[in-house]
């Protein structure tokens, strides 16, 4: 998504340009783009979060003749909605963006404010106008910075006036004068507030919630983790994984890794070994590594297996790979060469066979084996003419050495 833009034109600093998500996609594949496209406008919805119709505009022309489409997915820009954007959605996963979406959101919020305030003086005003009060009395009593004299003259005596069409005040600071006074002197996204009233509330009763673990060591407001890569969800990983778990703005900092590494291992849903306060060297190290990878699957073919001497030729090749159909709606569309390094396979009977690959990094291997319909080539599948029929697949070994 498209980072927070101001309008363009000249005087207005105030309101902010519609925001967008787009993806690419080729032709042949612009349907699985579209309900990519719809299953996010979905989610939104179920955040209360208003989009236009999606929009398809020519992007390029790629050097293979390919021609690749933009999909657009315009959000609405009522401030009322932007606020729901930015309060629930946000850009958590780029610094610059989430400060700039935070700044936006406390101004939009400052502006429903004002509207909200405006709209409940309008009510006022009637009200005392009925009661026989004069504009200026009614000043005296409710105007301020952004409710002048001639605000409270209009809405009494012009009829056509409407509660709908209250909008901020001229003299409402644009996003830019506001932003350089309200951050002066903080950070990561944080504004100064004015607190407009302290009032006294009865509770008989406050509560520190925690949870009923002894282990509950971090509290964090966020957290981010490195793992040397990731496998698909049905996959499991019988070999270490070596991983990095970054805690964001910690509360505690001192720690109990061996009361961590036991409850970790106590739930058998998953083992960890030689738990450790890491460095930014080894953070660094473990982001940026690409290993190679050893699998074992156990395939079972529709037809019993022949010619397997032709799984020779997959011996450290180079293989192409576009993009899979399973994840086409969330991945660019391209085409990638990787490495199969070495292949073994034993028959295990006339329909099933056991093999393991150790291939490079970034190597979708059901795909190596199944071929996805000619978008693997070459393939497992086609070598021996024999059509997959079901993939089990383990990750072994993680060469991170």
């Amino acid at each position: 998504m498209d980072k927070p833009r101001l309008d363009k034109r000249r005087h207005n600093k105030k309101s902010f340009n519609t925001p967008r998500f787009s993806i690419n996609k080729s032709e042949n594949t612009l349907k699985n783009g579209k309900d990519y496209i719809q299953e996010i406008v979905g989610l939104l919805e179920e955040f209360g979060i208003e989009t236009l119709k999606p929009r398809i505009i020519p992007y390029t022309t790629r050097k293979d003749g390919n021609k690749t489409l933009k999909i657009c997915l315009d959000f609405s820009n009522r401030f009322e909605n932007l606020i729901k954007l930015y309060g629930k959605i946000g850009y958590v996963y780029c610094k610059e963006r989430e400060i700039l979406s935070k700044h936006v959101l406390e101004y939009l919020l400052m502006k429903k404010y004002i509207v909200d305030m405006r709209k409940e003086s309008y009510k006022k005003s009637l009200k005392m106008t009925r009661n026989g009060i004069k504009p200026m009395e009614i000043y005296k009593k409710i105007g301020g910075k952004y409710l002048s004299y001639k605000n409270i003259a209009m809405w009494v005596e012009k009829t056509n006036h409407t509660f709908n069409k209250i909008k901020i005040p001229n003299n409402f600071p644009n996003f830019d004068g506001w932003l350089k006074g309200a951050s002066k002197g903080l950070g990561d996204g944080l504004v100064w507030e004015t607190i407009f009233s302290i009032k006294k509330v009865n509770a008989e009763n406050l509560f520190d919630l925690t949870t009923q673990s002894s282990a509950h060591t971090f509290f964090s407001n966020g957290f981010l983790v490195s793992n040397s890569g990731r496998e698909d969800v049905d996959v499991r990983c019988l070999g270490w994984r070596p991983f990095v778990l970054e805690l964001m703005k910690p509360k505690k900092r001192s720690v109990n890794l061996n009361q961590g590494l036991k409850a970790i291992n106590k739930s058998k849903k998953a083992q960890v070994k030689d738990l450790k306060l890491s460095d930014k060297r080894t953070v660094t190290r473990i982001k940026s590594i690409k290993p190679d990878k050893t699998y074992q699957a156990e395939v079972v073919f529709e037809s019993p297996v022949k010619g397997l001497e032709k799984l020779e030729i997959l011996q450290d090749i180079v293989i192409n790979q576009e993009t899979p159909l399973r994840v086409a709606t969330r991945r660019a569309d391209k085409l990638r060469r990787r490495r199969v390094k070495d292949i073994k396979y034993k028959l295990l009977n006339k329909k099933k066979l056991e093999m393991t690959i150790t291939a490079q990094s970034g190597t979708y291997i059901k795909e190596l084996i199944h071929g996805d319909e000619g978008r693997t080539r070459p393939n497992v599948a086609d070598l021996i003419s024999n059509k997959v029929k079901s993939i089990k697949l383990d990750v072994i070994k993680i060469h991170c050495d």
